[in-house]
């Protein structure tokens, strides 16, 4: 009985020991972090972003499925056809954009282009060259965008020929010519389409009779002038003309 007692009492004493032990390790780890209540507070805060996070989420994906359930595509395409298209400028560019009737290269002054860019941007036109420097489409937007005119946007040209080497012969014909080829871009690009939208033909040369129907479309500029403001003014009323 003696030998049990002992045996009991030394088996206590060694649990008691370990537990010491155990409790004295954990303390040692827990004071190498910088402050418990802090690293308590900082997992709480984690916690609650999480929670917050997951919130937000889950509330953001249920917009977006609402939106979605209500988008209505027949509704969206009408409201597309229902914008009014841009009106266009048809564009020619000697005797407009510079002082001379047949420019030997391609030429354009700055104050003409200016004016130019404030017509662009109080009527939101868009610019198709009806000019015989036309093939270089691409040039010319990229001298728009040199002298800082960013309202002027080329999206088009008319067909046709370009420069010949007897400028003179070639214009005989430009009263007739350049209407049909302005008429047949208006067609392929609104093909089916009820009317054209609303646009103005600038040019140098007499290319709109009077008693054509697209008279009032017509503003004649002068070769050694150019583009004036003035001259500006009726291309903004003929473009705001039902």
């Amino acid at each position: 009985e003696m030998f049990v007692r002992k045996f009991l009492i030394k088996t206590h004493t060694h649990r008691r020991k370990r537990k010491r032990k155990r409790m004295s390790s954990s303390h040692r780890c827990l004071s190498d972090q910088p402050s418990s209540p802090t690293l308590v507070v900082s997992l709480g805060n984690n916690k609650r972003r999480r929670a917050t996070t997951r919130t937000t989420t889950t509330t953001r994906r249920r917009t977006e499925t609402i939106k979605t359930r209500n988008f209505n595509a027949s509704s969206f395409s009408e409201s597309l056809t229902k914008m009014e298209k841009r009106p266009i400028i048809f564009l020619d560019v000697d005797g407009v954009l510079n002082r001379t009737a047949t420019a030997p290269q391609l030429i354009v002054e700055r104050d003409k282009v200016e004016i130019l860019n404030e017509i662009c941007a109080s009527t939101g036109a868009e610019v198709v060259l009806t000019t015989y420097w036309r093939h270089f489409e691409e040039y010319i937007g990229y001298i728009f965008m040199r002298h800082d005119c960013l309202e002027i946007e080329v999206v088009g040209r008319t067909e046709g020929k370009p420069h010949l080497a007897d400028s003179v012969h070639h214009d005989l014909h430009v009263s007739t010519n350049r209407i049909q080829e302005i008429k047949s871009y208006l067609d392929a690009r609104f093909v089916g389409e009820e009317k054209y939208p609303k646009f103005v033909i600038v040019d140098d040369k007499e290319v709109v009779s009077e008693g054509h129907a697209w008279a009032n479309r017509f503003v004649k500029t002068k070769s050694e002038i150019g583009l004036t403001n003035e001259r500006a003014q009726r291309m903004i009323e003929s473009l705001e003309r039902v």
